[in-house]
């Protein structure tokens, strides 16, 4: 859980072939299976990723990059602004694959 937070800078992780300076997830990097991510009132700006989710990329090691229930994601009364990604995303700073859909948002602002 990250809570009232400031993620400022360049925090992603290593870099691969073609993404010279850092990959993915500008703030936060997430990689595993069955587990869940809050972000509760919290601002996570000005941060940037190569490739995807330029604060937050999120996704499984079952190679599907599906999620159940318990591998869920929150965004709730928080701001993500201004973290781009130069290669893909499913919402604005986020990355999340697979059959899930795209992360729950409450009373946030994604810009």
């Amino acid at each position: 859980m990250v809570r009232g937070n400031k993620a400022i800078g360049r925090g992603a992780n290593p870099a691969r072939g073609g993404t010279p300076g850092g990959g993915s997830g500008g703030a936060i990097y997430t990689d595993g299976n069955a587990f869940t991510l809050r972000i509760a009132g919290s601002l996570i700006g000005d941060n940037q990723a190569d490739e995807g989710g330029g604060a937050v990329f999120f996704v499984g090691n079952d190679t599907s990059g599906s999620m159940s229930v318990e591998g869920s994601m929150s965004v709730e009364g928080s701001a993500l602004r201004r973290n781009p990604s130069l290669g893909f995303g499913t919402v604005k700073g986020i990355f999340r694959p697979g059959a899930g859909g795209e992360p729950a948002v409450t009373a946030s602002a994604i810009r």
